[in-house]
């Protein structure tokens, strides 16, 4: 069978958010990756989650070209919504790879069949991520990603985040999990990752407009996040089902990022509710104390702790977390429970979360 990339990309207010340069060069670049045609061996799907800039028009300027599709929402879907629309399509599809892309996210013209090609070398691996660097105007490339750790204390981060670029980053190795800006899954792992549970159309409590298409979605990613930590959560999920998540050093991308923690200050309230709506969903989906009980302490009492007086005495434009936290709790305990049930009793992840993680990932150890 000859390979098949199904590419998806979501925007919301993109060409205002980043530029309508940066929207375009992404979609260029993509479209230009060296030995993949499109609408031959590379589709390319474009959804805007009702945009209210010139996002869509710009999309739609590419809905001529051949291998491209263009998809405008009526509704925000959010992050996970749109890229789950789109699993949806790619599973009814023939392609073999899933690639989600973000908006802000330029891929070295080569980039796409690196990741590929260490796709059909690793079965055990389901997802690979990208060497990504940091755009600005300094000449010394600066580490934007290159994979994601986690922490005793249950933070996530991307590793190598403000580094510049050495050595140690030009090495392939197995991460915890990729950045959500790209990351290139196999069919067989969306398949056997993606699950719904009890309580699942809790979701319109908080986000009405998921119910509408609800059906026409694959849940790859937990879509009561909405966006932000998503793909940690899928990360976790992933280790404990037995998928590993593989750095690729030799593929390369440029990333616009735009919300970063440093930054939080001057995000908009409905971003900064999400970062603490979503940190306790994340670990109410997935913590496990017998996996990392030295992560209680730090992680569930001590920062939690910081977080819910953060927000009450600096933060109050957050406090609407906690409601909505409440409303998606028997859903993500009910998902606990079914990722659990299907973990064998001898599996273990605590390995992932170390404080020496920050310097070195785990090189070629499974």
């Amino acid at each position: 069978m000859s390979i098949q990339i199904y590419a998806h990309i979501v925007t919301h207010n993109s060409a205002s958010v980043h530029s309508e340069e940066a929207l375009q060069r992404t979609i260029d670049a993509l479209y230009a990756q060296q030995g993949f045609v499109p609408g031959e061996q590379l589709h390319i799907h474009l959804t805007d989650n009702a945009s209210t800039d010139s996002t869509a028009s710009i999309l739609r300027e590419y809905d001529h070209r051949p291998g491209i599709r263009v998809t405008e929402q009526t509704q925000n879907l959010g992050f996970c919504g749109a890229h789950n629309a789109a699993a949806y399509a790619f599973l009814q599809s023939d392609a073999n790879y899933f690639l989600i892309l973000n908006p802000d996210l330029e891929l070295a013209s080569d980039a796409l069949s690196q990741l590929v090609e260490t796709l059909e070398q690793h079965e055990d691996i389901g997802s690979v991520c990208p060497r990504l660097y940091q755009v600005h105007t300094d000449a010394e490339k600066t580490i934007d990603s290159s994979g994601m750790l986690i922490t005793p204390a249950l933070r996530h981060f991307d590793r190598g985040q403000g580094d510049a670029d050495s050595p140690g980053y030009a090495r392939d190795c197995y991460v915890f999990g990729g950045s959500g800006a790209c990351l290139l899954f196999r069919r067989s792992y969306i398949e056997d990752v993606g699950f719904r549970a009890e309580f699942d159309r809790d979701l319109f409590r908080v986000y009405p407009q998921l119910e509408e298409g609800y059906d026409q979605r694959f849940p790859l990613f937990d879509e009561a996040f909405f966006a932000y930590r998503d793909d940690a959560e899928l990360a976790w999920r992933s280790q404990y089902l037995g998928w590993s998540c593989r750095y690729v050093a030799k593929a390369i991308g440029f990333h616009h990022r735009v919300v970063t923690p440093e930054k939080r200050a001057t995000l908009p309230a409905a971003i900064n509710t999400l970062g603490v709506q979503n940190r306790f969903l994340l670990q109410r989906n997935c913590y496990r104390f017998r996996d990392v009980p030295a992560a209680f302490l730090p992680g569930i009492l001590w920062r939690n702790c910081m977080v819910v007086i953060a927000v009450l005495i600096l933060e109050r434009s957050s406090m609407p977390a906690f409601s909505h936290f409440f409303k998606l709790y028997r859903r993500a305990r009910a998902r606990s429970k079914h990722l659990m049930n299907r973990v064998p009793k001898d599996h273990r992840i605590n390995r992932w979360f170390s404080s020496c993680a920050y310097v070195e990932a785990v090189h070629d150890t499974q």
